[in-house]
């Protein structure tokens, strides 16, 4: 957006940097766009971002967020600039992401202008956004995104205070509800996180050992000694198992 009124930067390049979280996302975006209705002058921003999802387990989950900005030029203006807004959410595995929403707007902030006359100026308005988000597209991990925005804004000039010598006649200043059309057009990345605990690996296979264990009747079809006891003394002896003869049985 740009103008006498408002005074925000419309025609843009912005980056930003958002992080993931379970049920929401937040970060920081800045960039340089014109902000005066003649195009000859540049102005910086730099704002916050957060989106909370809601419904995220539904099939109509929702995406809820506030954008809050401000304007930095040295031409002597400052403008705090927010957007809130809720939206449709998308995915890579719907047939058709598009996506749909509402959203408000609201800008104060103040202008000193060549003549030394300072005034203030608030904006506030409201709409509807609507875009088609793309995935993998461009890139493995990442989208790209065409957004319209379409709003009704109402300007308000007030407090203007002349310091110059000359006389001016001045008066606040409302205007009615105006329509404001906005595109943009963007591209994503997704980085996923890079986990610092160890990476679970399965145990390794039991090594099969085996155990032999006789009792008093395998000892005695093998022929082999087993240790007992002296019922009487409590040592051990040592017998020998009875044998039978294959042929005879005895």
């Amino acid at each position: 957006m740009g103008g006498e009124a408002h005074w925000v930067s419309g025609l843009r390049t912005e980056f930003s940097f958002l992080k993931g979280h379970q049920k929401s996302e937040s970060g920081v975006y800045g960039g340089l766009g014109i902000i005066d209705p003649n195009g000859d002058q540049l102005g910086s921003f730099i704002g916050l971002e957060h989106r909370k999802y809601i419904n995220i387990n539904s099939k109509s989950p929702l995406k809820a967020g506030i954008n809050v900005e401000t304007t930095l030029s040295n031409s002597g203006s400052h403008v705090l600039h927010s957007i809130q807004s809720i939206k449709t959410g998308t995915s890579e595995n719907d047939k058709f992401p598009f996506y749909i929403g509402f959203h408000t707007l609201y800008t104060r902030g103040y202008r000193l202008i060549p003549d030394q006359i300072k005034y203030k100026f608030n904006t506030h308005g409201a709409g509807i956004s609507f875009g088609y988000e793309e995935y993998n597209s461009l890139m493995k991990n990442g989208s790209i995104v065409l957004q319209v925005d379409v709003s009704l804004i109402k300007n308000e000039i007030l407090n203007i205070n002349p310091n110059s010598k000359n006389t001016y006649f001045y008066e606040n200043y409302n205007s009615e509800y105006q329509p404001l059309v906005s595109i943009g057009f963007g591209v994503n990345e997704f980085i996923p996180i890079q986990s610092k605990k160890e990476i679970f690996t399965p145990l390794p296979a039991p090594t099969k050992i085996n155990h032999q264990y006789k009792s008093h009747d395998q000892n005695s079809i093998l022929g082999e000694e087993f240790e007992t006891f002296d019922p009487e003394t409590g040592e051990r002896v040592r017998k020998k198992p009875n044998t039978f003869d294959p042929e005879t049985g005895e």
